[in-house]
């Protein structure tokens, strides 16, 4: 999984309930290890600005599924 270390104000993760230190285990259904692991679903094609994905996040020992809208990067 990816540790979240830092949510930008306004931003689709903050927007999500992301919280400073959630994990992300998998995007899309799909396990990662790496933040290059989520670019690479993100950018495969599949998805488009406005579109939302499933991620699965631990939390305090707690496994959540939260909808995080893509935006475009500005």
């Amino acid at each position: 999984g990816v540790i979240i270390t830092n949510i930008d104000k306004g931003s689709s993760g903050e927007k999500a309930g992301l919280k400073i230190g959630d994990v992300i285990l998998s995007v899309a259904g799909k396990e990662i290890s790496s933040i290059s692991d989520i670019l690479k679903i993100i950018n495969e094609g599949l998805y488009r600005t406005g579109d939302f994905i499933k991620l699965l996040i631990l939390r305090d020992n707690e496994k959540l599924i939260m909808e995080l809208e893509l935006k475009a990067i500005k």
